[in-house]
């Protein structure tokens, strides 16, 4: 991790780029990362007593152990395939789970480091904390490309407006430029961190794949463009009937029942059951 950084000052540029830089520095932490995560977590997160035998309730851990290889791991795909519903389950209560999780992750990292007294810098900061990169060059390109206005409200925006993430970076931390707008004080203060209206996300996304990419590589950024709509597709189809999501400043629209996400290309589009997703106003987005 150190080398990594070092070598491709994680914090001041997205990962992305670090990784475009840096092939071989990332693929040995990449490897580090995937080999400490078998060994170490995922054969033990399963197990809540400490009989030998458990049940499986997530995913296979039949092949894991502290002494798993690379190898081994490559044989399984690199993957790990959580059992049908886990996905659906565990992204629905995220929410609840993260904060829980995270409490009881720093409970134990003090217990074991008795150096650290109560009133120590912010440790969960240290732990799970993000670290923010400039977008100055971002609010440049947008600006030149799309023109000086809010993306939400269209009002015209001066050099040192907002670039706002559209699906919020607190929830996702997504940098790359599909899910970058500019926005005026009001709309960028008003959503904050707030889930956005679905129309949102498909307006920046129509922008259109090849021109987000062309803009993204002139200025050595990420594009992002299939995380976004992942990330987005995960997002909405795990949230609860009656989600607020906001629309505009003081407006939101509810989320009436689960629906689809697609793209194909430059085109990204919703498509919804004739009950489905209800925006306000507009009958049924597709």
């Amino acid at each position: 991790m150190r080398a990594f950084k070092r070598a491709s000052s994680v914090g001041e540029v997205a990962l992305d780029v670090c990784k475009r830089r840096n092939p071989e520095p990332f693929r040995e932490l990449r490897n580090e990362v995937k080999l400490t995560l078998v060994q170490q977590p995922l054969p033990r997160l399963q197990r809540l007593t400490k009989a030998e035998t458990h049940t499986c309730f997530l995913y296979d851990d039949s092949w894991m152990f502290d002494r798993t290889s690379l190898a081994s791991i490559a044989r399984r795909g690199n993957v790990i395939e959580l059992y049908p519903g886990v996905g659906f389950a565990l992204a629905r209560l995220s929410s609840l789970l993260k904060p829980a999780l995270q409490i009881a992750w720093v409970g134990d990292v003090r217990r074991h480091n008795a150096f650290l007294k109560e009133d120590a810098p912010d440790l969960a900061a240290h732990l799970f904390g993000m670290d923010r990169v400039s977008l100055s060059r971002v609010r440049e390109v947008l600006m030149k490309k799309f023109g000086a206005t809010c993306f939400y409200c269209g009002v015209r925006v001066g050099a040192g407006c907002h670039v706002d993430h559209v699906l919020p970076w607190s929830r996702v931390g997504i940098d790359g430029l599909s899910n970058l707008v500019l926005a005026c004080t009001q709309c960028n203060g008003d959503k904050s961190n707030l889930l956005p209206a679905p129309v949102h996300v498909t307006t920046a996304l129509g922008r259109g794949r090849t021109v987000l990419e062309t803009l993204a590589a002139s200025i050595d950024w990420p594009s992002q463009f299939d995380r976004t709509a992942s990330a987005a597709r995960g997002m909405y189809s795990t949230q609860p009937a009656g989600t607020p999501m906001w629309l505009r400043t003081r407006e939101f629209e509810y989320l009436a029942s689960d629906f689809g996400w697609t793209t194909a290309s430059d085109e990204v589009r919703w498509t919804a059951p004739l009950d489905g997703l209800r925006l306000k106003g507009q009958g049924h987005y597709r």
